[in-house]
C-alpha cells in the first residue's frame, strides 16, 4: 500500500445503505478524464488546511499502525459553500472499491457522526467499514474511511477508538491559524510518528525530544510527566540516561511545575517584556543559564493535564510565534498518544489507584448523582442490616390433629347391611354409622332357643324321675345354651355401631362396600372430637437444635390464611422422620385461643420465635450454617 492517489472530484450520487454502496464499488472507477488533477505537494483550496503530501503522509502512516487494511481514503471538502466539491487522497492508487470510499465519506459527511460496519458485502469475501469525521473549528469538513479484512465487534471497536484518537492531528491543522506553514503539519505528523514507534515510552519521548531540539536549534528539550501530583521529568533531549537528583534537572522540573499550575504557556527571553503571568521560576532559571529564551508548554488529554514540555533556546534567535505554534501543535497532538502509552505501561497497582482517583473524583465532584445514589446505597443498606433488630423465627409446616382419636372396629363377625355415614361428616354421640345384616344371628338365636326349650322339658323330666346323674348334665347343657343365646343376643345388639362421641370421622368411606362381609376388629371409621385440637410442626435438622418448651409461634392455615392463630410448643423434644428426602422432626403444640371453624387435617405454615439478631443475620443465617457444614466436611 505504497501509492496513492491525490485528486478533486465530486462524489458520485448514491443510496445511504451500505449494500448500494458496496453495488457501486463492483462497477468500473469514474473515468479518469472527468477529474482535475493536482499536484501531490499542492496546498488545498480551503484556508489553512493541510496539504495534500501531508494527508498522504498521515494515511500511509495509519494504515501501518492498524492491521488488516485494505484501502483507505481521506476527503477534505473544498469549499463550504460548495459541498459538492472534495479533496481526495485514497490508498492503494488503483483501490477498486474506491467509490465505496467516496460514498461512505458522503454519509459521513452528511450524518456527522463516526460509523462501524461489519461484514459489508463485497464481492466472495465481506470486510468491515470504519468512518471518522473531521472537524475544523466544530464544523465538520472532511471525513477518513477505511476497508478492514473481517474481524469480532470488540476489534472493530477497537480500531474505532484508535482512529478516533489519530485524527486529532489533522483536525489540530485544520484550526491551525492561517500564517502557519506546511511545515508545521509536517512536524506534528513527525512527532507523533516517534511515539508511535514500538519502543518504552522513555525511549520514544527521547527520540522526540531530542528530533525537537534539532529542529527548533535548542539547547535542551525536556518532557515532563505528572506524577503523584507532582511533575517529574521523563526524557531529555541528547541524554538517553540522566539523574533526576542533579540540580540541573531538578531546576527544570520546578520551571514545569510553574507552568502547570498555570495550566497556560509560558515563553520567555532575555529581553525585556511585560508578563501577564507569573514568570519567576522561568526568569530565574533564564538567569543562571547561557540559553536566550526558554518556552514551557503544557501537554493535555482530554482537557486533563498530564506533562509540560519544556524547550531551552540557544543561539542568537528567541522562539518566533511561528515556531511557539508549532511547539503548542506538537503539544497538543502528542498528548493523547503519550496518555494512552502511559495508561498501558502502568503497573497493576497503579493501575487500580488511578482508578481509585477517578472514582473519588466522581463521587465527590459535581453531577454523578446515580453513581453518588448507588455508593449511599451500598453503604446505608448494609449499616440497616447489621443494626436494625429482627426476630430470628424458625420456619416449618405444620398440620392440626384432633387432641384424641378413636378407632371404630367392626364388633363381629358379618355382612354389612347399611352405611349411615362417611369420612369427612360430623356425627353426634348415638348416631348410627353402619348397621350390619342380622339374618343369620336370627336364624342362630331360634335354633338356640328351639335347643333351649327342649333341654328344658328332658330337665323337667328328670326331675320327675328324680334321676339326680341326668339332673346335673341336663343342668349344665341347660347353662351353656342360656350363655349361648345371650352371646347371640349381644350380637345382634351390636349390629348397630353408633358414635361414641361427638365428633368428626377423619377417615373410613363404606358407601360401596354394602353387602360385604366384615370381620371382628376391622378398621370402620376413625373419629376425632371437634374440640381440643394438637398441632404437630416437622421441623427442619438444621433448626431442631434452636427449640425448647414453651417457646412461642404463629400459625396461619391454607384455608385462613388472613387470621393469625398463636400457640405454645408443649413437646420439645422431636422424633426423626423423612419427608420428601429430608430429615425432619415432628414437634408437638398446643393452640391458643383457636377460632371455632377449625377442622382436623388443616394445613398451614408455622413460625416459631426462637430469639432476636440483626436482619442480617437472620437473613444469612441458613447460608453461614450450611457453609460452616460444607466446610466442616472438607476438613476445615
Amino acid at each position: 500500500m505504497s501509492n496513492a492517489t491525490c485528486r478533486i472530484t465530486d462524489p458520485p450520487n448514491a443510496s445511504n445503505s451500505l449494500e448500494a454502496a458496496a453495488a457501486a464499488s463492483q462497477r468500473q472507477p469514474t473515468s479518469q478524464s472527468s477529474l482535475n488533477e493536482r499536484t501531490v505537494g499542492g496546498t488545498l483550496d480551503t484556508p489553512n488546511l493541510a496539504t495534500l503530501k501531508e494527508v498522504r503522509y498521515w494515511l500511509e502512516w495509519q494504515s501501518r499502525m492498524i492491521s488488516g487494511v485494505i484501502s483507505g481514503g481521506v476527503f477534505l471538502k473544498r469549499d463550504p459553500l460548495r459541498s459538492g466539491e472534495y479533496d481526495e487522497v485514497i490508498l492503494p492508487e488503483q483501490a477498486s472499491d474506491s467509490d465505496l470510499l467516496r460514498i461512505v465519506a458522503k454519509e459521513t459527511l452528511v450524518t456527522k457522526k463516526s460509523t462501524v460496519s461489519g461484514s459489508v458485502p463485497q464481492g466472495e469475501t465481506p470486510y468491515d467499514l470504519v468512518a471518522q469525521p473531521l472537524k475544523r473549528n466544530q464544523d465538520v469538513v472532511g471525513a477518513v474511511v477505511f476497508t478492514l479484512t473481517n474481524r469480532t465487534k470488540a476489534q472493530r471497536d477497537s480500531v474505532q477508538q484508535l482512529l478516533r484518537w489519530c485524527v486529532v492531528w489533522l483536525e489540530n491543522l485544520l484550526e491551525s491559524a492561517p500564517s502557519a506553514n506546511g511545515n508545521t503539519a509536517g512536524s506534528q505528523l513527525r512527532a507523533v510518528q516517534l511515539l508511535s514507534d514500538a519502543a518504552p515510552l522513555e525511549v520514544t519521548a527521547y527520540r522526540l525530544c531530542s528530533h525537537l531540539a534539532d529542529e527548533l536549534e535548542c539547547s535542551v528539550v525536556v518532557l515532563g510527566l505528572e506524577q503523584n501530583w507532582d511533575l517529574q521529568a521523563l526524557a531529555v533531549s541528547h541524554q538517553l540516561g540522566f539523574d533526576r537528583k542533579t540540580q540541573s534537572i531538578q531546576d527544570i522540573e520546578l520551571v514545569m511545575q510553574e507552568c502547570a499550575d498555570q495550566d497556560t504557556t509560558i515563553a520567555l527571553s532575555n529581553e525585556p517584556n511585560e508578563a501577564s503571568i507569573i514568570v519567576t521560576t522561568h526568569a530565574s532559571y533564564l538567569k543562571k543559564s547561557s540559553d536566550i529564551g526558554i518556552c514551557s508548554v503544557p501537554i493535555r488529554s482530554d482537557s486533563s493535564l498530564i506533562g509540560v514540555l519544556t524547550l531551552l533556546k540557544s543561539g542568537t534567535t528567541p522562539f518566533t510565534i511561528e515556531q511557539l505554534q508549532t511547539i503548542e501543535s506538537i503539544a497538543a497532538s502528542v498528548g493523547p498518544i503519550i496518555h494512552l502509552q502511559t495508561l498501558a505501561n502502568q503497573s497493576l497497582l497503579s493501575k487500580v489507584r488511578r482508578a481509585c482517583m477517578d472514582f473519588q473524583q466522581k463521587l465527590f465532584g459535581t453531577n454523578n448523582y446515580k453513581l453518588k445514589t448507588v455508593v449511599g446505597l451500598l453503604i446505608i443498606v448494609p449499616l440497616l442490616l447489621a443494626l436494625v433488630p429482627a426476630q430470628q423465627r424458625i420456619t416449618a409446616t405444620a398440620s392440626l390433629e384432633g387432641s384424641m382419636q378413636r378407632s371404630i372396629v367392626a364388633p363381629v363377625d358379618g355382612y354389612i347391611k347399611t352405611v349411615l355415614a362417611k369420612a369427612g361428616e360430623t356425627v353426634e354421640q348415638g348416631q348410627s354409622l353402619v348397621v350390619l345384616d342380622t339374618n343369620d344371628l336370627m336364624f342362630e338365636r331360634e335354633k338356640n332357643r328351639s335347643e333351649h326349650a327342649k333341654l328344658n322339658n328332658e330337665y323337667q323330666l328328670a326331675w320327675a324321675n328324680r334321676d339326680k346323674g341326668q339332673i346335673a348334665i341336663l343342668s349344665a347343657r341347660l347353662a351353656q345354651s342360656e350363655a349361648q343365646l345371650a352371646l347371640i343376643n349381644s350380637e345382634m345388639d351390636q349390629s348397630q355401631i353408633l358414635a361414641p362421641f361427638d365428633g368428626q370421622l377423619i377417615s373410613g368411606d363404606l358407601s360401596h362396600l354394602s353387602g360385604t362381609p366384615v370381620q371382628q376388629g376391622q378398621l370402620l371409621f376413625e373419629l376425632v372430637p371437634l374440640t381440643g385440637f394438637k398441632l404437630t410442626l416437622d421441623i427442619n435438622e438444621y433448626d431442631v437444635g434452636k427449640l425448647a418448651d414453651g417457646q412461642s409461634g404463629v400459625l396461619r392455615l391454607a384455608g385462613m390464611p388472613d387470621e393469625p392463630i398463636e400457640f405454645v410448643v408443649q413437646k420439645a423434644q422431636p422424633v426423626a422422620s423423612i419427608k420428601q428426602h429430608q430429615s425432619v422432626f415432628r414437634v408437638e403444640a398446643v393452640l391458643q385461643d383457636p377460632p371455632q371453624n377449625l377442622r382436623p387435617g388443616m394445613q398451614g405454615i408455622g413460625k416459631i420465635a426462637v430469639g432476636s439478631s440483626s436482619v442480617g443475620s437472620v437473613l444469612t443465617q441458613s447460608l453461614r450454617e450450611r457453609l460452616k457444614m460444607f466446610l466442616w466436611y472438607f476438613g476445615f
